[in-house]
């Protein structure tokens, strides 16, 4: 494939109406369905799939009419235990209607709220195809199924990719300091290959004795294979320090594959299994399985700095945009260290001890999910702390009936900065363009209490855009004359002593009143 495919709705329906004026089709008397779909990804009954992105794919639309095409998808899961759906796409057209993720739907009934199906349980995925007839009675395929069960979130999952696009092309750069990997001349050449288990090419780079490489870039493969890293030595062997190979998949999904030093000798070579993060893994000629027991490289803080080490303080964050400390935070492991948006609508807290709960939940009222790069970039953004009150800010976009425009949010809470009790805007910009990836985002207080808010253009750089917003807040906040004036960080620290000298007392008057009863038993005994 030359091209990756991208997400079309518009020039979807313009080729489906054009079709229909090509061949002159109207609602014809006879219509028959579509055959149904038949379901190559998640590849077979039972398959275990990341609860966080399971792949969804059919074979090509099939109607025994001719000239009839491909309208629109239905898929849908169900949880088999209790027949509950917990999340759909309707109608899905473009790319989608043949390959979709969980992105591109919506979580419902048990699992509305949700970014990622349940750990560790069984589902039903079933699909059907629409064909362009109009006709409500025949235009729908029957449904095709296909059980799968998810894994846990700690899993290892592989890599996965059915072809390497030429466009956009693929980089192989050293890490440190990004510049391209020209391979050595020899006969043969060292060469390194994307491959699946069984050894089917999906990209080669090989040596010349001239610039640059040789490139073989075959058609795709019949369906998603796990991704698999072999790296020949050739006659004169290959020394290289840490680099990374960047490909585009079929479906425009970036893939970075972080490849560890090799030192190979004349005629050696390596082999590596490449995780869904872009790990590598040692692996061998032999296994046809992956094997993510011995990392080869991993994703790893580069240290300027002697005395520094990063360590893991948090994880269960679903793409992560913006993070504000919490200014003066308290001392004790449960108190409130970090706040973090995540960008399809939860506000996460985050105490001294590294526990991760939700703080704000629901914040969008749409659907923001769809395609990355692509109509999947836009939501909640950027967060700021107010040093004063205690108050949580957070940008975002809202839908006002169609377009989507900025807006920034004030949330209070009652119980320490735990939960959000209240949310108000405090600033909505109807009628300011955004678009994926170029929206609201970052926000900041100064000392002052000004809170700068930066929007994104739009698309538009050259438009008349308005200019980035000044808010300042006023020296107490709403509830402050409640709290007998007291900035809302020190009545936050007030409630949890207040909290824990409860819990302190129920504690002791439950031992007292044991003692009581313990006393009366030996006395009645007696």
């Amino acid at each position: 494939m030359t091209k990756c495919m991208t997400q079309c709705p518009r020039a979807a329906l313009a080729g489906v109406a054009l079709l229909s004026l090509l061949t002159g089709r109207v609602q014809a008397q006879g219509n028959q369905p579509p055959l149904a779909p038949i379901v190559t990804e998640p590849e077979i009954d039972g398959q275990v799939v990341s609860p966080s992105d399971v792949h969804m794919e059919t074979g090509p639309f099939s109607d025994p009419d001719p000239g009839d095409a491909h309208a629109c998808s239905d898929w849908e899961i169900y949880l088999p235990s209790s027949a509950e759906r917990v999340w759909a796409t309707h109608c899905i057209r473009g790319p989608e209607a043949v390959h979709t993720h969980l992105g591109d739907g919506v979580f419902e009934g048990s699992h509305a709220g949700r970014t990622t199906l349940l750990e560790n349980t069984a589902y039903l995925l079933r699909v059907r195809h629409s064909d362009d007839s109009g006709d409500p009675q025949t235009q729908w395929s029957s449904w095709s199924m296909r059980s799968f069960v998810t894994g846990a979130a700690s899993t290892i999952y592989p890599a996965e990719i059915q072809d390497v696009v030429e466009d956009p092309a693929f980089a192989w750069t050293y890490a440190a300091d990004g510049f391209v990997v020209e391979l050595p001349g020899a006969v043969p050449p060292p060469l390194l290959r994307v491959e699946s288990s069984t050894g089917q090419l999906l990209l080669e780079i090989a040596g010349t004795n001239g610039p640059g490489n040789v490139v073989t870039n075959p058609a795709g493969l019949g369906g998603h294979v796990d991704v698999r890293i072999q790296v020949q030595a050739g006659a004169s062997g290959l020394n290289l320090p840490e680099t990374n190979l960047m490909v585009v998949d079929e479906h425009c999904n970036f893939h970075t594959i972080l490849l560890p030093v090799l030192n190979l000798g004349a005629g050696q070579d390596a082999y590596y299994w490449v995780a869904s993060s872009g790990a590598t893994y040692v692996g061998n000629g032999s296994q046809t399985d992956p094997d993510f027991g011995n990392l080869a490289r991993g994703l790893m803080w580069n240290l300027l700095q002697p005395g520094y080490q990063v360590e893991a303080f948090a994880s269960g964050l679903q793409l992560p945009v913006n993070v504000a400390f919490v200014p003066d935070a308290g001392s004790d492991p449960g108190d409130p260290f970090l706040y973090v948006t995540e960008l399809y609508g939860k506000i996460k807290v985050v105490t001294n001890d590294g526990t991760v709960s939700d703080y704000a939940t629901n914040l969008l009222n749409y659907n923001p999910s769809g395609s990355f790069p692509g109509s999947g970039e836009q939501g909640l953004a950027g967060i700021a702390v107010d040093p004063e009150t205690g108050d949580v800010f957070a940008s975002m976009l809202y839908d006002s009936g169609g377009p989507h425009y900025p807006k920034v949010d004030r949330f209070s809470s009652s119980d320490g900065g735990m939960t959000a009790a209240s949310q108000s805007t405090i600033l909505a910009m109807p009628g300011e363009s955004m678009g994926q990836a170029h929206q609201i985002s970052h926000i900041e207080m100064l000392g002052d209490r000004t809170l700068l808010v930066h929007l994104g253009d739009g698309f538009d750089a050259g438009g008349q855009h308005a200019a980035d917003r000044v808010v300042r807040e006023q020296p107490l906040d709403q509830g402050a004359a409640e709290r007998g004036g007291r900035p809302r960080h020190e009545h936050r620290a007030a409630v949890r002593r207040r909290a824990r000298a409860r819990v302190e007392e129920g504690r002791r008057a439950a031992e007292r009143a044991a003692r009581r009863g313990r006393v009366r038993g030996e006395g009645l005994a007696s």
